[in-house]
């Protein structure tokens, strides 16, 4: 028996709760069944064993892993672990290790999340609710396309899975402000150009923009109680109160020290935050990567249009931070 087919922005995650919903399978069944092992863990949005996963769908184990998981994100970022996060035999507790989610000093507690509109919207074009893998992206805690706030549910015990495990519609919503909408969408942005142009992470791109934004000095230093002060600015107002991702105070420069001086891997929330932060300092010289993706999906073409328009090819497609971005 195959998964499910896969629904638009579906992770891989969310075609396992509905298989096991669908199969009449004990959980431990359909764990032996597609794993091999009926106490396998499935992580939400980092999912592991993809080769034999890819056996039970239509879809190659790399097409899982670009399109129905958030390893692109993590390779993106965590470069030195970027191979074991990219190999499509990985297990579980491997890849965890290699994606530091126990060694950040930044982290959540494991939930899944879902906008309580689209699982209406959802259950009315496909006939079920489903679990969207934009809405897992670390930090986002907004619907980039209803502007409302997601809803957090707890992982079911240690192999996340149970018997119709699925998004719950509701009609009682909360409208989220706008800077948490425009964070999600920006992360989105961000996340599906890294997928299409297979783009690497630059490590001294941040300090280059720094100084196009005047946060460095003449000397060259950077200007960190302003810096740090507007990322606790935008933090506060993009996450809920109690959270662990955001920086301790304004004055908490240790959160960006490591990051900026590249010594040891960060959560990749971090970097969107601080690349979403740069993007909307100078927008006199902004343009929309979001519209050039979508007038020319091709990617050569891409190239073409930017040389036509005097743009560097390898500053606006291989790093889609900072003035690559304007919000929609």
């Amino acid at each position: 028996m195959l998964l499910p087919a896969t629904l638009p922005d579906e992770s891989l995650f969310s075609r396992i709760c509905r298989f096991l919903a669908k199969a009449g399978l004990t959980r431990s069944e359909c764990l032996n069944n597609l794993l091999g092992n009926k106490r396998a863990s499935v992580h939400p949005w980092l999912t592991a064993n993809l080769s034999t996963l890819s056996q039970y769908s239509e879809e190659s184990a790399h097409e899982l892993w670009l399109n129905q998981t958030l390893r692109p994100l993590f390779a993106y970022y965590l470069t030195e672990h970027q191979s074991k996060i990219k190999d499509l035999n990985a297990g579980a507790s491997e890849l965890t290790r290699a994606c530091q989610l126990s060694a950040f000093r930044e982290r959540e507690l494991l939930s899944i999340k879902y906008c309580p509109v689209c699982a209406k919207d959802d259950i009315y074009n496909y006939g079920v609710s489903y679990w969207h893998c934009i809405h897992q992206i670390p930090g986002v805690v907004a619907c980039a396309k209803h502007s409302v706030f997601l809803i957090h549910r707890d992982m079911p015990d240690r192999v996340h899975l149970s018997n119709h495990f699925l998004p719950l519609p509701s009609s009682n919503f909360e409208r989220s402000n706008s800077l948490a909408t425009e964070f999600a969408r920006y992360s989105e942005y961000f996340i599906n150009e890294i997928k299409a142009c297979d783009t690497k992470y630059v490590s001294d791109e941040y300090r280059s923009k720094l100084k196009e934004c005047d946060l460095t000095t003449q000397a060259g230093r950077i200007r960190r109680r302003k810096l740090v002060g507007d990322i606790y600015a935008i933090a506060c107002r993009i996450l809920p109160k109690d959270s662990q991702l955001a920086p301790k105070s304004r004055e908490d420069f240790h959160y960006l020290s490591p990051l900026l001086s590249d010594i040891f891997g960060q959560h990749p929330f971090k970097h969107l935050l601080l690349s979403f932060y740069l993007s909307r300092q100078d927008t006199s010289h902004r343009w929309s990567g979001n519209t050039i993706s979508q007038t020319f999906p091709d990617l050569e073409q891409r190239c073409c249009h930017l040389l036509k328009a005097q743009l560097s090819i390898e500053r606006q497609l291989t790093c889609p931070v900072g003035d690559n971005y304007v919000g929609r």
